[in-house]
């Protein structure tokens, strides 16, 4: 059972709180109201806290499958992963991960602006937690 693996919660929190901090670190908040507007930043924000949770979530249960066997689910959970850290912070506002590689000037092309990106990952993330919580995320009274 995950939740009495006291290592594979400590590594979810940590992850959870890792990304959401890297996530927001990257997002200049009055730059992106100003220039996208108020419902688009709030839809930002709500996404980029689902992510990192879900972030912290997967690797929590990766860490806890990677202890007990070999997972071949890793490349659903790496994918989802990957977006979304390479989709951190605003790509049209901020330097992000993105950004670094030369890819900020294609989200910004996006119509969007990388927020379609976002919900891409947000999706992989949902599917690999559904995968990953095949047996192990079982509520026992």
């Amino acid at each position: 059972m995950l939740m009495n693996d006291t290592k594979a919660v400590v590594v979810a929190i940590l992850s959870a709180l890792g990304l959401g901090v890297l996530l927001f670190y990257f997002t200049d908040y009055a730059t992106t109201v100003g220039n996208l507007g108020l419902l688009y930043t709030n839809t930002h924000v709500v996404v980029q806290v689902i992510l990192a949770l879900l972030f912290g979530i997967n690797a929590g249960i990766m860490f806890h499958k990677m202890r007990l066997s070999t997972s071949k689910q890793s490349g659903v959970m790496a994918a989802g992963s990957f977006l979304a850290i390479m989709t951190g912070g605003c790509a049209a506002c901020g330097v992000t991960l993105a950004s670094l590689f030369g890819l900020g000037s294609v989200f910004a092309a996006l119509p969007f602006y990388g927020l379609e990106v976002k919900v891409a990952s947000l999706g992989l993330l949902l599917y690999s937690t559904h995968i990953l919580c095949d047996n192990n995320c079982k509520l026992e009274n």
